[in-house]
């Protein structure tokens, strides 16, 4: 790099050989900005090799270029000892011969008075963190003498001086953890700086699609420090990425191959950092080396439970608080703010160097006793018993901490009961984050409850809890038969150390597995048995876990009217036990179950209303994406519910759910079906089944058979139909879940509608009609009352409507637009579509009808439209459309029926008159019409 303004001096270090500056855009706006305004002293401050030297000498470059006649003196500091060494670079910087004998104020004096002869001089004092004691008394005088001069200067810490402005940096931008998209990888700005270094060495490197997620791992194992990429980067030339992150694990061996010529402090990490630690008084060396022990930031609680500090200048250990203040100023220590609280950590690399440190000052041991001691603790004494609720937040936060503890505890050979405690307690403070909330794959977590199980005895309370919480992990990741073995382990071993709490979770488990394999009886013994010992042992929390479970066993079975209940009142107990974790949880199946009866309105609120609860919940906030999408779908808006379903789908498989990433695939194939687009449909529902495959549910693995038939059906597949129907009817043999049977035989029944669509065109309209006749009669089932008298399972199933709507169309398919084999299904027409509070419709693809003055014309749409939508083929009585067309008004019978009849034909002239259907019983729209509701206030165009 060249300094293009005269005269220079104090040549600038290897620059030219460093290649292209990258990033940092806004550190040089700021610096200049800083300068602009005034500023005469600015300090640049940062970690080891974070590239302040870089930063200041591009500044100068670009900026001070245009500054006509400026000087631009570099001085490197980092050899210096001492305010003389100080003073001698400076001087042979502007070429000034120190007077003999003089002492140190008059050789500062003479070098201030130098810098006040023109031209203005403009100073970078690089390195001066080793000086920062004497900073006063050179800086001071020389900002008096020379009023011009502008010191811009690099250190690890601030100077603390009148005057000073300081800029701190911070590591380059690196991509998140879950990015692949090669684009994002490349334009980060530590992915660029190694892709730049690797081909000083490589010529030829370019970011592929297969090494881009191997060099944006690299970057952000090293914090993204520009040295430790530029280290990385120089072995390209025998290494290639992915080995390169292997040998990470030994960073200080791999990184210390820099620029021939350049000082050790920037050829290798160790080196740089090495500079950073002699500089440590003894007490703050004990800090940072034991700081090494936490993972992923600390509370300055934690610190000072933690750290031992030796005796300071005074005799006595400093506060903690003074030590990690000295040690962010000296910018080894990161503080940050999460959550609403102050934080601190080490970045990776100064981290295993403490590490390192730590080992050679001893003490390692007692300082990872203190943190798993602390962290064990965080709720509650060690000797109460183990918490029922946990605080998620904060399980959250000390997630890292608690794994280290864990991990550290399982590693120590012999493995002792007291570590086997350890890693159990551990692992069950991690359980409402790594498990339910599922920040992060379940298999770790799963590897190291079974070593803690297995390794030694513990507490037997808290080994029941552990039993129940493997079983629980078993459940979630789709494992039925053996989380239904896990559960019953948990049950056995609680009742013979006589915990009944753990009992009660156990058997309200084991309920819902009873229950979902049809086993009526043992699940209603189970769920009695659990809910007798949580209503004696009276604990909110306990009950509440009963209630969400009993509720969406109720809605799983189609009675979603009494699940509704259930799961209100597990809301409210989680509530009152402080476990937002819990309520949230219950308000997703809140969702569910209003999503099961149509009320799709109050089914949103429900799951707005949980989005905005959660504490990091991934688990139940892709739940919750897949309810919304459900519900989008159901309104027929299928871009809206395949973005929120694709969502959901991701979150599943980031975390591996096998079973929902099983369910929304078939979801998908819903949409796709729904729309029209059988290809997708059947790609999607075949996904499907490959995921639930081996899970042991049962509902969706029989459903989606089904539907996939239907979908074969559609595309003219008459024999891979047939295939699928007789298969998912074999898997349902004897089932007892209504809405599980009503679903196959609606989807079966879409081979009698395409024989009938064949047989009308074929002009054979006797067969046509008896297949016709043949279709509908599993819509006349699913909209009529259950046989125990229950709601018709249309009313309490979406999965139902669903199949009622796909089969409705279908069998309306009028006879010439009849698909003769082969040829695929027509897509979805929608025959009718109703603006909010039907203030507009559309019929076809005819002009929009506007409707805002007709306010009880619009009612009485409204009503009927949703009518058809919750209950297809229910009429409506004249009493129930004058009650919806005029609320709250009373007149008389006759009177009342009149302004029905010249509303519903006020409504047959405006279009209506094909869709709306008169009965002996009532009043209804059509129930072979799509209708669909949009949420669009505004008239859509014609």
């Amino acid at each position: 790099m060249v300094v293009a303004f005269p005269p220079v001096t104090g040549k600038p270090p290897g620059t030219s050989a460093r290649g292209a500056f990258i990033g940092r855009a806004r550190e040089l706006r700021a610096l200049g900005e800083r300068i602009d305004a005034g500023a005469r002293l600015v300090t640049i401050t940062g970690a080891a090799g974070i590239g302040k030297t870089r930063l200041v000498l591009e500044w100068a470059a670009s900026a001070l270029a245009a500054r006509d006649g400026a000087r631009l003196l570099f001085c490197d500091l980092s050899e210096a000892k001492g305010l003389d060494d100080a003073c001698a670079v400076l001087a042979r910087a502007l070429d000034v011969p120190l007077s003999a004998g003089g002492t140190a104020d008059e050789v500062v004096a003479q070098l201030g008075r130098a810098l006040a002869e023109p031209p203005r001089s403009v100073v970078l004092l690089d390195n001066l963190e080793q000086l920062v004691d004497v900073a006063p008394q050179m800086l001071g005088p020389w900002l008096s003498y020379a009023p011009r001069a502008l010191f811009v200067v690099t250190s690890r810490e601030r100077l603390r001086l009148d005057g000073e402005v300081s800029l701190g940096l911070e590591p380059l931008g690196v991509p998140p953890a879950d990015e692949r998209s090669l684009q994002a990888i490349a334009s980060a700005d530590a992915v660029e700086l190694f892709v730049a270094r690797a081909r000083a060495v490589r010529f030829d490197f370019e970011l592929t699609e297969a090494e881009a997620e191997n060099v944006a791992a690299i970057v952000r194992r090293v914090d993204g420090i520009p040295l430790a990429i530029e280290l990385c980067a120089a072995r390209m030339g025998v290494l290639a990425p992915g080995q390169i992150l292997d040998r990470l694990a030994r960073r200080f061996e791999l990184l210390v191959t820099g620029a021939r010529g350049a000082p050790a402090r920037k050829a290798t990490l160790r080196g740089a950092i090495d500079s950073s630690w002699e500089l440590l008084a003894p007490w703050e060396k004990d800090a940072l080396a034991q700081c090494s022990v936490f993972t992923g930031g600390f509370s300055l609680e934690a610190a000072e439970a933690v750290l031992e500090l030796g005796a300071g200048c005074e005799g006595r250990s400093p506060p903690i608080l003074d030590v990690l203040q000295s040690l962010h100023d000296k910018s080894l220590i990161r503080a940050f703010d999460l959550q609403g609280e102050r934080r601190y950590g080490l970045l990776e690399s100064l981290r295993e160097y403490a590490a390192e440190r730590l080992d050679e000052l001893g003490g390692k041991e007692a300082a990872a006793r203190r943190h798993a001691a602390y962290f064990l603790g965080m709720e509650g004494s060690r000797d109460a018993p183990f918490p029922r609720v946990i605080d998620v937040r904060r399980a959250s936060l000390e997630a890292s901490n608690l794994i280290a503890v864990c991990t550290r505890a399982l590693a120590r050979r012999p493995l002792t009961p007291e570590d086997a405690e350890a890693a159990l307690r551990g692992l069950l403070l991690l359980e409402p984050v790594l498990l339910l909330c599922a920040k992060g794959r379940l298999e770790p977590y799963v590897a190291m409850l079974d070593a803690a199980l297995e390794a030694a005895s513990a507490p037997p309370g808290l080994r029941t809890r552990a039993l129940y919480t493997r079983a629980l992990a078993d459940l979630l990741r789709g494992r039925v038969l053996d989380s239904f073995l896990g559960f019953q382990r948990a049950l056995d071993e609680a009742r013979a150390a006589g915990s009944r709490a753990d009992e009660s979770l156990a058997l309200t488990k084991l309920g819902l597995m009873f229950d979902q394999a049809e086993r009526p009886d043992d699940a209603r013994s189970c769920f009695d048995q659990a809910r007798a010992i949580a209503l004696d042992l009276g604990e909110a929390s306990l009950h509440a876990d009963w209630m969400l479970t009993y509720g969406g066993a109720l809605n799983w079975r189609g009675r979603a009217t009494e699940a509704v209940g259930y799961v209100e009142q597990a809301a409210a107990g989680f509530q009152v036990a402080g476990d937002p974790r819990g309520q949230s949880l219950a308000l997703s199946q809140i969702a569910l179950a209003r999503l099961s009866l149509g009320r799709l309105d109050e089914a949103e609120l429900a799951a707005g209303q949980t989005l905005a609860l959660l504490q990091e919940d991934r688990r139940t906030e892709g739940y919750v994406l897949g309810i919304l999408g459900r519900i989008q779908q159901a309104r027929g808006r299928f871009g809206e519910a395949r973005e929120k379903l694709g969502a959901a789908l991701a979150i599943h498989r980031a975390v591996g759910d096998r079973w929902s990433e099983g369910v929304l695939h078939g979801y998908l194939g819903d949409v796709a079906f729904e729309e029209g687009l059988l290809d997708d449909a059947r790609s999607a529902y075949g996904e499907a089944l490959a995921r639930l495959h081996g899970t042991g549910e049962r509902h969706y693995s029989i459903v989606f058979l089904a539907a996939l038939g239907a979908v074969e059906t559609g595309l003219g597949h008459e024999d891979a139909a047939a295939r699928h129907f007789e298969a998912a009817a074999e898997r349902l043999g004897g089932g007892r879940v209504l809405t599980t049977r009503i679903a196959v035989e609606l989807h079966s029944a879409h081979a009698d509608a395409w024989r009938a669509r064949v047989a009308l065109a074929a002009g054979d309209e006797t067969a046509a009609a008896r297949y016709r006749l043949a279709a509908a009669a599993p819509i006349a089932v699913a909209q009529a009352p259950a046989p125990d008298g229950t709601f018709a399972p249309a009313r309490g199933s979406e999965d139902v409507r669903f199949a009622v709507r796909l089969l409705e169309r279908a069998i309306a398919l009028p006879a010439t637009s009849a698909s003769p084999p082969g040829d695929p299904l027509p897509p979805a027409i929608a025959r009718l579509v109703v603006g909010p509070e039907a203030r507009w419709f559309r019929l076809q693809d005819s002009r929009p009808v506007p409707f805002l003055k007709a306010k009880a014309a619009r009612l009485v749409l409204a009503f009927l439209v949703r009518a058809r939508i919750d209950a297809p083929g229910r009429a409506l009585s004249l009493a129930e459309l004058f009650e919806a067309g005029w609320p709250g008004e009373r007149i008389s019978p006759k009177a009342a029926a009149n302004r029905v009849y010249v509303t519903l034909t006020k409504l047959r002239k405006l279009g209506l008159g094909a869709l709306l259907q008169s009965r002996d019983d009532g009043f209804l729209l059509d129930p072979t019409a799509v209708v669909l509701e949009s949420l669009a206030f505004e008239l859509p165009p014609a």
